[in-house]
């Protein structure tokens, strides 16, 4: 049961990609799992916008940043082979 719901999580995450051409400013990108309960994600179980807004503008654990700077640009993939 649980060997299914990787290979399913595998296919759901393939493609999975962020691109941005320029940053200008502090920026913080991270990347955040989506928890299902009872077939809801985090985000759509957040009671208001304030909670959502609280979430989305913090830094969350150094090990989740994907990218910190102020200039440049930023491409990421995902790869379920390393999340474990």
């Amino acid at each position: 049961m649980k060997r299914d719901f990787e290979i399913e999580m595998g296919r759901a995450s393939t493609g999975i990609s962020v691109d941005i051409g320029r940053i200008m400013g502090d920026t913080v990108i991270r990347k955040r799992k989506l928890t299902l309960a009872n077939g809801v994600t985090g985000l759509a179980r957040m009671e208001d916008f304030d909670e959502i807004r609280k979430e989305a503008h913090s830094l969350g654990f150094a090990t989740d940043r994907i990218f910190s700077g102020s200039a440049g640009s930023f491409s990421w993939t995902y790869d379920s082979k390393k999340t474990g």
